[in-house]
């Protein structure tokens, strides 16, 4: 049986952000997360993610894995 592990952590700031967009502020999420885990795309099988309803991109996880190179 495979299992999903969680094994770091990341955050952005909140607030009105200029010149931030719901691809970015995951981005810079999902790389703090990595450097918490001291992870490397390459390390990383597969991730989840849930679409945004205020984002323009049907597929968020798509964008997210080819912005973090996974």
């Amino acid at each position: 049986m495979l299992s999903a592990v969680i094994t770091g952590i990341g955050d952005t700031p909140v607030g009105k952000l200029p010149g931030s967009t719901a691809a970015s502020l995951n981005t810079d999420a999902a790389l703090a997360a990595m450097a918490d885990a001291g992870l490397t795309p390459a390390d990383i099988d597969g991730f989840l993610c849930a679409d945004s309803v205020t984002h323009p991109h049907l597929m968020m996880a798509s964008v997210l894995s080819e912005q973090l190179g996974l």
